[in-house]
């Protein structure tokens, strides 16, 4: 992590909205912009099966702000029980650890 952003509290937020029109949920993620910050979350998706239909990644600052239009591999949409599995695989996998003088990801 470049020592600029280890100033930085961000705190992760991730929220799920179905989309009736399109049939899916959009996720939205808030968080601190790392390096690695996208090949982190695609290999969530990848490693949860989820298909990325559409995308809107936007960093304010030090704010990544992304938001994603997801479904299963067969384009249903997510039951309660895997969105919950997704948001806490996420969680994990963006958690920065900060022990005395350098940061480590979970």
């Amino acid at each position: 992590m470049p020592r600029q952003l280890k100033h930085f509290e961000v705190k992760t937020v991730i929220n799920f909205e179905f989309n009736e029109a399109s049939d899916q949920h959009i996720m939205s993620l808030e968080t601190l912009d790392q390096p690695g910050l996208l090949a982190r979350v695609g290999q969530v998706f990848l490693q949860e099966q989820i298909e990325v239909h559409a995308a809107r990644i936007t960093t304010l600052g030090e704010r990544a702000e992304d938001m994603f239009y997801i479904s299963d591999q067969n384009d249903k949409p997510l039951s309660p029980d895997r969105l919950e599995a997704l948001k806490a695989a996420l969680l994990a996998s963006l958690t920065v650890q900060k022990d005395n003088n350098s940061l480590a990801y979970s």
